[in-house]
């Protein structure tokens, strides 16, 4: 949809006016959710792997974990704030669904926060 790289550094979107001008909200929030499931591949693959250095096994697996938790809190970021914005200029907000990204969202920053104080060689956010 747009093709800004997400980086550790921050959160965010351009311009979310842009999706819904465009009529890309629906496949941007798709594009998120199949994110996550490439992640969720990834991480399953990374438990798969054996490696007969442990140091390798110890970075590989946080690492895939790590990033499927990214994008988890991508995913339900970037659809909160896509409906939100939606709603802002509807003034029809789908109230149910974002508020169940908000739930999705806090549990996913809290487990990715978890997972980077727990394991040493897992990578951390620049700033919250």
């Amino acid at each position: 949809m747009d093709l800004w790289w997400t980086r550790d550094d921050k959160l965010g979107a351009l311009s979310l006016a842009d999706f819904i001008s465009k009529g890309v909200v629906e496949g941007s929030i798709a594009e998120k959710a199949n994110a996550v499931g490439m992640w969720k591949q990834i991480e399953m693959l990374s438990s798969s792997i054996g490696s007969p250095q442990s140091e390798t096994n110890t970075f590989v697996r946080p690492s895939s974990t790590y990033g499927r938790m990214k994008y988890a809190v991508i995913q339900h970021g970037w659809t909160v704030m896509l409906l939100g914005q939606l709603g802002d200029q509807s003034r029809v907000y789908d109230r149910p669904r974002i508020k169940r990204h908000i739930a999705a969202y806090d549990v996913a920053w809290k487990e990715w926060q978890e997972l980077s104080a727990t394991q040493p060689s897992c990578s951390t956010l620049y700033k919250d």
